[in-house]
């Protein structure tokens, strides 16, 4: 799935089949952005070049950023899913271990 692609000299976010522009982000498609990249093991985005330019600034410096961002959280998701999934099975373990309290 593409999240962040460039067309026309200009950046674009997509989220549920619509594509938007990036200077119309907000933090909860930025949210939903990370939700779609963490369930999903195919995320494209397009990389700022000579091929694909973004000429505003304002737009270029908010699609790096994000672009960045969205790298990173890539580069983390492994030991995030398995942090998360550590930190599940302590607290069903812990939840087994109660008594019940009925």
């Amino acid at each position: 799935m593409k999240v962040l692609e460039i067309k026309g000299n200009h950046g674009y976010f997509n989220l549920n089949g619509n594509s938007n522009p990036i200077i119309d982000i907000n933090k909860d498609n930025i949210f939903e952005i990370l939700n779609v990249v963490f369930d999903n093991d195919e995320i494209n985005l397009d990389k700022i070049s000579e091929e694909k330019q973004i000429l505003n600034d304002a737009e270029k410096i908010i699609y790096n950023s994000i672009y960045d961002y969205i790298i990173s959280f890539i580069s983390k998701k492994e030991t995030i899913k398995k942090e998360i999934s550590t930190e599940f099975i302590g607290l069903e373990t812990l939840l087994k271990n109660e008594p019940d309290s009925n």
